[in-house]
């Protein structure tokens, strides 16, 4: 093949790159546009999960304090404190000019994180309530051991007081609480402003029955 042969090959060569050049940038450039729009429509996606995983701590920052001995199952608190403290970390922020393939795997990493926004604020939900429950249950159950310690006293008194009292209607009254009180430490319940209420009622019962003995002796 003479000189001027290959010349036309080569100048030829050189024309087509030429040519084709601006359509491969300008499909790179399309491609790194496309990947950068995918991430940052994940970074977007995620916000509103993530948004949730930080109320779900902040409606859990009144029982996230407690400790075990405020609650009748310290197992509940410890989980709550375990979910609450995992830490998640942010990926990267999106950025325009990243590489295409560098862009689509920021944005697996976005999808991801967001599935774990929401699965982490709904397991520090349902902690948070296992935690209250388990807090009434042990305010419950200290209250229902205050009216069965205070039953005994009110027995001795009951038996100390006959026949010591300006009529027996007091010792009625507080043998009617001492019934009732005795049915609700035998139902086990924990509620609290029930128990109290007996609590209550029980004292005032034998505050009656003291001061009737008071004013008979005196």
């Amino acid at each position: 093949m003479g000189i001027v042969a290959i010349v036309g090959v080569v100048v030829g060569l050189i024309m087509s790159i030429i040519s084709w050049l601006p359509s491969f940038i300008g499909g790179r450039e399309q491609d790194r546009w496309d990947s950068y729009c995918m991430c940052q429509a994940a970074q977007d996606g995620a916000a509103p999960n993530r948004e949730t995983w930080q109320k779900a701590k902040d409606n859990a920052a009144d029982v996230i304090g407690y400790r075990d001995s405020d609650v009748e199952d310290a197992d509940v608190l410890k989980k709550l404190k375990d979910d609450y403290n995992w830490p998640l970390d942010d990926p990267e922020a999106c950025y325009e000019y990243d590489e295409p393939e560098d862009s689509r795997n920021l944005a697996g990493e976005w999808s991801a994180a967001s599935g774990k926004y929401l699965s982490q604020a709904q397991l520090i939900d349902a902690d948070a309530a296992a935690v209250r429950e388990s807090r009434q249950k042990k305010l419950g159950n200290d209250a229902r051991k205050r009216v069965s310690d205070k039953l005994t006293t009110a027995r001795q008194l009951l038996t100390d007081s006959e026949g010591k009292t300006q009529g027996n209607e007091v010792r009625q009254t507080l043998t009617d609480r001492i019934n009732e009180a005795q049915r609700l430490v035998d139902s086990g319940s924990y509620e609290l402003e029930r128990l109290e209420t007996m609590e209550s009622d029980l004292q005032k019962a034998m505050d009656e029955v003291k001061r009737s003995v008071g004013e008979k002796e005196g």
